[in-house]
């Protein structure tokens, strides 16, 4: 449950900085795309046949999200309209960047309770 708070949290922040920096573009791939990656992740997490390779999913995601927010940390005014501040502008990534640290680290953290269980689970039933 937690995977899927913090998967939201996420993406809501993402449609938030999207709508800050992006004020007049609220459609299409680059606007939506991230959001509905994380929420589809997140509910996914909650298939048990497909939970490690979407954990694993997540990381990839989340440092994805973590670069993109680097790389795209200064304001760019080519091609489009920019009337965020730039406080508010380096505030959001900052944001973002710290909520994909969180997700990460939750979602390891995770997998090796996961990995855990499921070796002690073997050696259980191997009789050791």
């Amino acid at each position: 449950m937690t995977i899927l708070i913090l998967t939201i949290v996420a993406a809501v922040e993402v449609l938030l900085h999207s709508r800050v920096d992006l004020p007049t573009a609220t459609g299409g791939v680059l606007y939506w795309g991230p959001a509905v990656v994380f929420v589809a992740l997140g509910g996914l997490a909650f298939v048990s046949r497909w939970r490690t390779g979407v954990h694993w999913a997540l990381v990839l995601w989340g440092w994805i999200m973590i670069i993109i927010t680097l790389v795209t940390l200064l304001p760019s005014t080519a091609g489009r309209e920019y009337r965020a501040d730039p406080a508010l502008h380096y505030a959001m990534h900052a944001l973002i960047f710290v909520t994909q640290i969180v997700l990460i680290v939750f979602v390891i953290r995770r997998l090796g309770t996961d990995a855990e269980r499921a070796s002690t689970a073997r050696h259980k039933l191997a009789g050791r």
